[in-house]
């Protein structure tokens, strides 16, 4: 039989009065959702009557353990102190040698689990013991130190943090006070040991460094000994100089001349009158006497100045010839024919003593840019291996200056303190057993109130 929807219900019974409004609606909707969970509470708190006694007796057996045990537990002390085991600004005390020159003695940042491992290990706890603990405590040992000693890294700061724990207050403050005096008495020795490793780099490379600085130093030096200059741009410039003057010098020679060859054309009406001077040997040697004077002028003028004492001593001899080949050539020939061939043939000798100058100029300047790269890379080399020598001389310096110095590299930020309270509390482990023992003796009590709702 179809049952009445709550609707027609309504309408059916009381259709007098008008529909009831939406929140009234909603109500009726929600209400059976709060008398659900209220029933579920009822139910809980029945539960929890009916196995009170249970419950009581589980939450006071857990609890009642719990407390002999924190009671019977032996009482521990803990206390610690903060080492500062790098620089707050860390230097590379090798930098710029070992990069520069190729070494393999390098300072990189400090490997933190591999540092804790070394302050836990039996070389370095066992030689604090022998010497410093063992006279006070002589029964503990690596193993009973080991085991309750902590050290770790403050997040990412360069801190470390160490934490011992004993029974014995006294104990636990003068081990600590040991461990922090061995620390610090092994990082001074590990400084020293670094530095005695860097001074040991240093001295087996200067050797190397010292010969080199020597070797360039006698090839620069050979270098300028064979192209006789000291710089080569300033020598270009002064060859270039030398090469516009002789440039200069060679068009005038070659302007007189030619307006020579123009007055010898003229004056001469013998042809036979070069031959007969060439005939004559006296002439002949005082023309080559001049030829050679003209040529160590021409090349002396490339190293010296006008005014200078060589080129004026040649310039003396030239002059001191002059009147004897005229005279000579004079007794020969005319005047006037003696004179024009004499000139003719000097500006002749010039011009060649000046051409064979030139060429000699363009030469050396051919070569300058390869000179001035071979004078560079030397430069360059010995300027490098200069530096680098000055660098490890002053390096090797600083290290055996911090080698002299016993400051220790480690430090101490919270030194130990003697422990106050013990770490476990003995209350709050009580406290701890009480809630423990009411959580297991309410779970208890809902396990066999469910086995029993299975049974029946």
């Amino acid at each position: 039989m179809a049952t009445p929807s709550n609707s027609e219900k309504l309408v059916s019974s009381k259709p007098e009065k008008s529909l009831p409004s939406l929140p009234s609606l909603y109500q009726n909707q929600i209400s059976p959702s709060r008398e659900g969970e209220e029933n579920n509470f009822g139910q809980i708190f029945a539960i929890i009557q009916r196995r009170v006694i249970l419950i009581t007796s589980v939450a006071f057996a857990v609890a009642a353990t719990m407390t002999l045990q924190a009671i019977r537990k032996p009482v521990v002390y803990q206390s610690g102190f903060q080492l500062l085991v790098e620089p707050v600004k860390s230097s590379n005390k090798l930098a710029g040698l070992t990069n520069s020159y190729g070494g393999k003695v390098t300072e990189t940042s400090l490997d933190y689990e591999t540092q804790i491992q070394i302050l836990k290990s039996p070389q370095l706890i066992n030689k604090i013991i022998e010497n410093e603990i063992s006279p006070q405590y002589p029964q503990l040992s690596y193993g009973s130190i080991i085991s309750k000693l902590s050290i770790f890294r403050q997040g990412e700061t360069k801190i470390l943090n160490i934490r011992y724990k004993d029974s014995n207050p006294e104990r636990v403050k003068f081990v600590l006070d040991q461990l922090a005096i061995g620390y610090l008495r092994y990082s001074l020795q590990e400084q020293q040991t670094n530095l005695r490793q860097g001074l040991l780099f240093v001295d087996e490379q200067l050797p190397e460094l010292i010969n080199r600085v020597d070797t360039l130093q006698a090839r620069l030096e050979r270098f300028r000994q064979q192209y006789n200059f000291i710089d080569p741009q300033t020598q270009a410039q002064k060859l270039s100089a030398q090469a516009e003057n002789l440039s200069a010098e060679k068009f005038e020679t070659q302007k007189q001349l030619v307006e020579v060859q123009t007055r010898y054309s003229i004056l001469q009406q013998d042809e036979g009158a070069i031959a007969v001077l060439n005939s004559s040997a006296n002439y002949q040697q005082l023309i080559g006497q001049i030829r050679q004077i003209e040529t160590l002028i021409a090349l002396e003028s490339t190293r010296y100045r006008s005014n200078s004492a060589p080129i004026k001593n040649l310039l003396n001899q030239r002059q001191n010839l002059m009147p004897l080949l005229s005279q000579e050539a004079q007794q020969v020939l005319g005047s006037q024919v003696a004179a024009v061939t004499n000139e003719l043939l000097l500006l002749q000798v010039r011009l060649n003593a000046i051409s064979q100058a030139e060429t000699q100029v363009n030469r050396q300047l051919e070569q300058m840019p390869t000179l001035d790269r071979q004078y560079t890379d030397l430069q360059r080399d010995l300027t490098i291996a200069t530096n680098s020598l000055n660098r490890f001389l002053e390096k090797r310096e600083s290290l055996q200056i911090e080698g002299a110095q016993t400051e220790v590299p480690w430090q101490v930020l919270s030194p130990p303190a003697r422990p106050g309270a013990p770490a476990d509390n003995l209350i709050n482990q009580i406290m701890t057993g009480i809630f423990g023992g009411l959580a297991a003796g309410v779970a208890v009590a809902f396990l066999l109130e469910r086995l029993d709702n299975v049974y029946y």
